[in-house]
């Protein structure tokens, strides 16, 4: 009886063992994208929150309490999950250095008319816009072919789904495109601020080239020669139609629904870890979006308190 009740003892104390580290621990699954960022908000939150475990999701737990998206999700797989914004990211066009038709490039203004010839396949159904095109003939288009790459983003904002992007399709993370582009001499990719700029110096990457945009003469000024920090200003402060935006969720898992530690972690991030979206090539939440999450996570979760 003796050792039956030792038994019981020690499967309780280690139940509520288990229990108390489930409460202070947080399990996030990032994409590589933002994962510096992410990186640097959680080693932020644990300088103020010594107590509190966050791991990475990716290495022992396939079931986070958060996982970033930083693509538009089909409502069917966001069922029954609360969906958080707390950043931005912003996409340009641009070519190599080593770009053959630098010439050209230098005389034209692209606008949307002439980015979507230069990105996507014609309608062959559309008697106007079957006709073969001179400028995408200047053009190799290289696009991301992950679920996780931003081709989905940047072929939504000007109207097309991400499979009638030209040319070829590149595995693996978005940072390959930059390889892909060097290799070609008429290549042509986008990608995000936080990997077409160097984050220590500011400046552009010295291999690659923007893509002339047809926009105001004081945003073009902005994006021929301003460091990353005073393109993420404008992109925050003003709509420029050609340049796509996109919001990066926090998705909560139902199971975590009822987490303190994960509401408090999302509240720092949209006020305190604001703060560090710069440094890593990312934009900063508008004032009005940052209160309306904050609104809906209080709301959400009222009740939970530490």
């Amino acid at each position: 009886m003796k050792a039956i009740k030792q038994v019981l003892t020690t499967i309780i104390l280690s139940t509520l063992a288990l229990s108390l580290n489930a409460q202070n621990t947080i399990s996030i699954k990032s994409q590589k994208l933002v994962s510096p960022l992410v990186s640097k908000w959680v080693s932020e939150y644990k300088n103020v929150n010594s107590g509190l475990k966050i791991e990475d999701a990716h290495k022992n737990n396939s079931n986070p309490d958060i996982e970033l998206i930083i693509t538009d999700q089909p409502d069917s797989l966001l069922y029954g999950k609360d969906v958080f914004y707390v950043v931005k990211y912003a996409l340009l066009p641009i070519v190599s250095k080593n770009y053959i038709y630098t010439e050209n490039l230098e005389k034209e203004k692209y606008n949307k008319k002439k980015l979507r010839e230069i990105f996507f396949e014609k309608d062959l159904l559309d008697e106007d816009d079957s006709k073969p095109s001179k400028l995408a003939e200047r053009f190799t288009v290289y696009s991301g072919n992950k679920k996780e790459s931003v081709a989905s983003v940047f072929a939504a904002h000007f109207g097309y789904p991400a499979n009638t992007l030209r040319g070829t399709k590149i595995a693996g993370d978005d940072i390959f495109l930059l390889n892909a582009i060097n290799k070609d001499n008429t290549g042509v990719t986008f990608n995000s601020l936080s990997y077409l700029y160097d984050l220590s110096t500011r400046q552009l990457k010295s291999d690659i080239k923007l893509l002339p945009l047809d926009i105001k003469k004081e945003y073009r000024e902005v994006l021929e020669s301003s460091t990353i920090d005073d393109v993420l200003t404008l992109v925050e402060n003003e709509d420029v139609d050609l340049i796509p935006i996109q919001k990066i969720g926090f998705v909560i898992n139902s199971s975590a629904a009822t987490k303190p530690e994960v509401k408090d972690f999302i509240k720092w991030v949209l006020t305190e870890g604001q703060q560090y979206n710069h440094d890593y090539g990312f934009l900063r939440l508008s004032r009005d979006i940052q209160l309306a999450q904050i609104r809906q996570i209080e709301s959400k979760y009222l009740t939970l308190n530490k």
